[in-house]
């Protein structure tokens, strides 16, 4: 990881932005179980017992555990792109969640400043 601040905030207290050095990405992407957009549950205290019909087993608390490691390695490539431009932080940074075909797309974006 990086030494680069990251927030969702568009400012920080007392740290102004001497520098905007453009926006910047990271994707990650991870398996997307053709079961979780058939629409045949309805709510998360459901989706235990749907996953596990899968041939892979699969439960909620694992479905989500690989989303956030994908929405990690998002972060730690955007982080990685604003740190090639000089930038010690990324504010404003958005996470979005795309489903593409057979898997789940991850974006952070946000903006590379220097304070």
């Amino acid at each position: 990881m990086t030494n680069i601040l990251i927030t969702t905030t568009p400012i920080v207290e007392n740290r102004p932005v001497r520098k905007y050095l453009g926006i910047v990405s990271g994707e990650a992407v991870t398996y997307q179980w053709e079961l979780l957009s058939s629409g045949r549950f309805c709510g998360t205290e459901k989706l235990d017992s749907v996953l596990a019909d899968t041939p892979e087993g699969i439960t909620w608390g694992n479905f989500k555990a690989k989303l956030h490691e994908a929405r990690d390695w998002a972060i730690q490539q955007m982080a990685k792109a604003a740190e090639e431009l000089g930038a010690n932080a990324v504010i404003g940074v958005t996470i979005s969640y795309v489903l593409g075909g057979n898997c789940w797309i991850l974006i952070a974006t946000g903006t590379a400043v220097w304070f």
